[in-house]
C-alpha cells in the first residue's frame, strides 16, 4: 500500500499543524481511496461528511440520515439517524465494550492501521512523493 498527501494552513494559523488535507491510498488490490478532511470550513449545505463508492454502489451520510444505492437502483435507500454526538457514541461504545468484555468494533489493530496511513500521508506531504504505508503490525 502506498499514499501520497497534501497538507496545508488555511485558515487556524493560531494552532500547529494544519487544519486541512487531501490523501490518496493506494492499496494492495489497486482500489485508491480518497480522504479530504479540514477543520478550517463549515461544510457547504448538502455536502456529505462521509461517502464511499465501490463495485456494488455507494453509501453517504450527512450525520442525520445515511443513504445507500445499490448499482442499478434508480433511487437511494434513506434511513434517518437522528442527531447523535459521534464522539460520545465513540467514548460510550467503547466504555461498554470494557465493562461487558466484548470486542470494541474497531481494535487497537484497526488503529494501528489507520496510524499507518496518517505516517504514510506526512511523509509523502513532507517529500512530495509517494510513499510506502508501513505495517505497524506484525501479524496482518
Amino acid at each position: 500500500m502506498e499514499a501520497t498527501a497534501m497538507l496545508a494552513t488555511h485558515r487556524l494559523s493560531f494552532m500547529e499543524g494544519e487544519d486541512s488535507a487531501t490523501v490518496l491510498v493506494r492499496f494492495d488490490n489497486g482500489v485508491i481511496g480518497t480522504v479530504v478532511t479540514s477543520w478550517a470550513y463549515q461544510p457547504a449545505d448538502g455536502t456529505e461528511k462521509f461517502s464511499a463508492v465501490g463495485e456494488l454502489g455507494s453509501l453517504t451520510s450527512d450525520a442525520t440520515t445515511l443513504s445507500y444505492r445499490r448499482r442499478g437502483d434508480a433511487e437511494p435507500t434513506v434511513l434517518e439517524l437522528g442527531t447523535v454526538n459521534p464522539f460520545a457514541e465513540e467514548l460510550g461504545h467503547f466504555a461498554r465494550s470494557v465493562l461487558e468484555g466484548t470486542r470494541p468494533l474497531h481494535t487497537q489493530k484497526e488503529g494501528i492501521d489507520v496510524l499507518g496511513i496518517i505516517l504514510a500521508a506526512y511523509e509523502s506531504a513532507r517529500t512530495g512523493t509517494v510513499a510506502p504505508i508501513p505495517s505497524l503490525t506484525a501479524a496482518r
